[in-house]
């Protein structure tokens, strides 16, 4: 289960009253070419505590819409036989779309 911040929610454009989400509804909102990636990331980051770091982009139902990316942090934290994630997302969608434009404008 991930436990969502209410700014996150709305961030990510949930109804305010989603506190949290299973695994499985959290990766389908994560951009089809990027769900192998975090899943493979996140049993990692379960099975052996190898910090999470990673730029990954929403599913977005509309490809006309500006494509948001999320940066995703976390680590295991071990109490007793209790294992935790803790982590965040950040809205990174300017410094990924400035990156785009900059490339772009490089290969020309």
């Amino acid at each position: 289960e991930i436990l969502l911040a209410p700014q996150l929610a709305r961030s990510l454009r949930l109804a305010d009253r989603v506190e949290s989400l299973s695994r499985q509804d959290w990766l389908a909102m994560i951009h089809p070419a990027d769900r192998q990636e975090l899943s493979s990331r996140l049993a990692q980051l379960r099975d052996k505590g190898t910090p999470l770091l990673l730029c990954v982009r929403l599913a977005q139902s509309d490809p006309a819409q500006e494509t948001l990316w999320f940066r995703i942090q976390g680590q295991a934290l071990i109490s007793g036989q209790v294992k935790r994630v803790l982590g965040f997302m950040l809205d990174v969608s300017d410094i990924k779309n400035q990156e785009t434009e900059a490339a772009a404008a490089h290969a020309r």
